[in-house]
């Protein structure tokens, strides 16, 4: 049995190395055939140099001595050690751009199948932890993992080399000459400090990128980027920032090498020199060399192969585990399977909706949530939905947005089951505002801009939507208006409050110009003269639908129909005098409200 287990584990490790090899392959195929052919030349350095310096050992042990055969062997001996530290050099500043490519590969594949997977993968259960160790430790794991199978590589034809000479006799002798060294020292410092700068200079750029990748781990983003299917145009913004990290990266290390390899010609000058001090001493017999150098040389390379070769092997194991998550989390599918061929909405078609007996839970060994829900809002009609907390308000604005599909009942739109609409013209006619809505710390204007990434950004259009969402208000005292970055992160950024991010959020909304539109909690951060204008706008708009959820009952008195929920049922509906006349639930929450105000 723990054979059978020990082959899986050697079975899966192989499949993960084709998997993240494959990944990389494709676009960076001549990449990865230079260094492991670097890689190769390295590995044999050992064995290369203790060959030729055993070559001079016989030289300087022969009964006569051919002073220029020694001294062309020492040569020779200089100029491959100069050869081997130069691939060295090459092996790993072409590694170091390797893993920055597999970084960027592997982040983009991650983001993209975060926007692909729906909210209620997202807030499965069952994945949170698979999710979560691809968020923490996926990225880094497979860099290493990555470059490892080079490390293999390179202890596996260190110990064949050294097996094949470990019979032989070997010599092997290296100085160190500190003066000659120091050049090497200011390269290193000099070219550390440019890619120290490099990093602190881009920390704004990071910073922007962090925030958009940000969108994709989070609720309330994924919701909006579904809505509004921003996730193309994210995605995008994602891709320019990781291909500009990449391309300063690789100018840097690219640079680093010339200067590495400048200073290494310098240091092994001294290195020749001293070697052929060292050879004239056994030739004037002051010193003498045996073949026990050069053996214990090739044992001690040996050894030191076999043992990093086993260790590589241990660690390798330890990071396929999470190459294997990082699989498993790939092979995911939407829970909600997008109808792309189905009934396409006019795009001038206000949207009505309805619940036919909806019943819903989260997870087959979780209670209902809603149970038995019926309503119906017509085209452009408003309507609210109040309730305590946990009552399954936004459970409904899940079902209606489609995040999720109802456990039993059915869900329509204009008359069309949901699940029959073609998903991309439902979306493209919604706008929605979350309790958690997305914070984008971009100019004003492409922030506005969001709500609606297919259509080109204009005055007119922007001004419209920072009118009906109260934004003007503070967007017009900045000199520089809709170009003015949000987020004290930035020099030149402006710290907005929790009421005017709101009001921002709200105005993506409007510049969607949506025929129906979903607002969750919309004024819950702005004053009440700010509330009012802002639903004295909204109640204007007559070419849509508006479904509102609001612990504020004074601005949602006003919409055409009123729904109560508690304990997952609809327990009230009606307007507000209606409601108010049945003396039920809302008429006391109401009542509760506005009684420190009356008296």
């Amino acid at each position: 049995m723990d054979s059978e287990k020990r082959g899986v584990r050697v079975k899966d490790l192989l499949s993960n190395s084709a998997f993240i090899v494959g990944s990389v392959w494709n676009e960076q195929k001549k990449l990865m055939c230079v260094v492991a052919i670097l890689v190769v030349f390295s590995s044999i350095a050992s064995p290369l140099t203790s060959g030729i310096l055993g070559l001079i050992v016989n030289a300087l042990s022969a009964p006569v001595k051919n002073v220029s055969e020694i001294f062309l062997l020492v040569i020779t001996l200089v100029v491959v050690l100069s050869f081997i530290y130069t691939v060295q050099m090459i092996r790993g500043d072409r590694m170091q751009i390797l893993r920055q490519y597999v970084k960027k590969k592997f982040e983009m594949l991650v983001a993209t199948k975060k926007s692909e997977l729906d909210v209620s993968t997202h807030e499965s259960p069952d994945l949170n932890d698979l999710l979560q160790k691809v968020s923490d430790a996926g990225i880094s794991r497979t860099q290493d993992f990555f470059q490892r199978n080079y490390d293999i590589l390179w202890d596996f034809v260190g110990v064949c080399a050294a097996m094949a000479i470990v019979a032989s006799f070997n010599a092997w002798i290296l100085l160190l000459i500190v003066a000659f060294t120091l050049p090497s020292l200011w390269i290193e410092m000099y070219a550390g400090n440019r890619i120290w700068k490099m990093y602190s200079n881009r920390i704004p750029k990071w910073r922007k990128y962090s925030e958009v990748r940000r969108h994709f781990n989070y609720i309330g983003g994924l919701m909006e980027t579904i809505v509004f299917q921003t996730s193309r145009h994210l995605l995008g913004l994602l891709d320019k920032s990781l291909d500009d990290f990449f391309t300063e990266e690789s100018q840097e290390y690219r640079l680093r090498t010339k200067l590495r390899i400048r200073a290494m010609i310098f240091s092994y000058l001294a290195l020749g020199l001293s070697l052929a001090f060292f050879v004239n001493e056994v030739i004037l017999g002051h010193i003498r060399i045996g073949s026990l150098v050069f053996i214990y040389s090739a044992l001690q390379g040996f050894k030191s192969s076999l043992t990093d070769l086993f260790m590589s092997f241990g660690r390798q194991y330890e990071d396929s585990l999470f190459v294997s998550d990082m699989r498993k989390f790939f092979a995911l599918e939407p829970k909600i399977q997008k109808t792309n061929n189905g009934i396409v909405l006019a795009e001038d078609e206000i949207i009505g909706i309805e619940f036919r007996n909806v019943s819903f839970r989260y997870a087959d060994h979780l209670p209902l949530v809603l149970s038995n829900v019926s309503f119906s809002v017509g085209p452009g009609e408003i309507a609210a939905f109040v309730g305590k907390s946990g009552s399954g308000k936004s459970t409904i604005i899940k079902l209606m947005l489609r995040m999720y599909n109802p456990t039993s009942g059915e869900i329509l739109v204009n008359g069309h089951d949901i699940r029959d609409i073609n998903i991309d013209s439902f979306y493209k006619a919604c706008g929605f505002l979350s309790q958690d809505y997305p914070r984008y710390r971009f100019v004003a204007q492409d922030n506005v801009a969001m709500g609606n990434v297919a259509i080109p950004i204009t005055d007119e259009n922007l001004e419209r939507a920072a009118k009906l969402s109260g934004a003007d208000q503070f967007i017009n005292q900045w000199p520089e208006r809709f170009k003015k970055i949000l987020g004290k992160e930035f020099v030149g950024g402006v710290d907005l409050s929790g009421g005017e991010w709101q009001r921002v959020a709200l105005a993506r909304v409007h510049y969607r110009n949506p025929r129906f539109i979903v607002l969750d909690e919309p004024t819950s951060s702005v004053d009440v003269e700010t509330e009012a204008e802002i639903f004295e706008n909204l109640m204007k708009q007559n070419h849509s639908t508006k479904i509102l959820v609001s612990h504020r009952f004074g601005t949602i008195k006003n919409s055409d129909r009123i729904f109560v929920v508690k304990d997952g049922k609809i327990s009230e509906s009606g307007n507000h005098d209606e409601l108010m006349q049945q003396e039920g639930i809302y008429a006391h929450l109401y009542t509760l409200q506005a009684t420190p105000f009356n008296s």
